[in-house]
């Protein structure tokens, strides 16, 4: 709506509230002051008398009181919407309604002098209210992260040092008597032919191999004991 027709709704307004109380305004401010005093009582005549004065339908009437024309006899919100905003965390489940009702009532506790345009008021703790609901339902809908335990370690078994040790002179032990047995076998063959062969010929000295086989017998050990260990 023009600029006119604001100028032509703010002198039908003040005409009519001049009727309901009897021609005590000389402007639309305090027209609209003696209004917000007794509109529990003038409300319901008010827009269809205007509707006749502005030929306007009274819904139009109306809305366009609530929503616009009224905004200038009000104060901003602004410095008040933090508190608004903490206000509304106690009232979150409640009817927007309710809340604006709550909110105005806190606000001019401090305040009685404060002049609340209702609908931007309104509008505010819904928008609040409905951003407080979504947060809520998005936090109820999050499944919970499971922590999965991490998974214990395997520690592999590692033999001891003495273990370490004891096998390979286990093993050079078997090696060794396998070796010793190998050497005094074939020593013994070697020497016994001999001795055979000497008691065949009828000879004196048929046992002066002996030495010598102990000495063949005693390096053999000593050539074990020093290649083996």
């Amino acid at each position: 709506m023009n600029n006119l027709f604001k100028e032509q709704f703010g002198l039908a307004f003040m005409e009519v509230i001049n009727q309901k109380v009897g021609n005590t305004c000389n402007n639309i401010a305090e027209a609209h002051e003696e209004y917000v005093k007794k509109q529990s009582g003038v409300a319901f005549d008010i827009w269809k008398d205007m509707s006749i004065i502005l030929d306007e339908s009274p819904k139009k009437v109306h809305d366009f009181y609530h929503n616009t024309w009224s905004k200038m006899f009000c104060d901003d919100i602004s410095p008040y919407r933090d508190t608004i905003r903490n206000y509304i965390k106690e009232y979150n489940g409640k009817s927007t309604q309710e809340a604006v009702k709550q909110v105005i009532s806190h606000l001019k506790a401090d305040n009685e002098s404060l002049q609340l345009h209702y609908q931007t008021v309104y509008q505010y703790v819904n928008y609040q209210l409905m951003n407080a609901n979504k947060q809520s339902a998005k936090a109820k809908t999050q499944k919970p992260k499971v922590i999965k335990p991490k998974e214990q370690a395997t520690t592999k078994k590692v033999a001891s040092p003495k273990s370490i040790k004891s096998e390979p002179i286990v093993a050079k032990e078997e090696i060794f008597n396998f070796s010793f047995q190998q050497s005094l076998q074939k020593e013994l063959t070697s020497d016994s032919s001999c001795l055979e062969q000497k008691t065949n010929d009828n000879s004196d000295t048929q046992f002066s191999s002996c030495p010598d086989f102990c000495m063949i017998y005693a390096d053999n050990i000593f050539s074990i004991f020093d290649c083996e260990l």
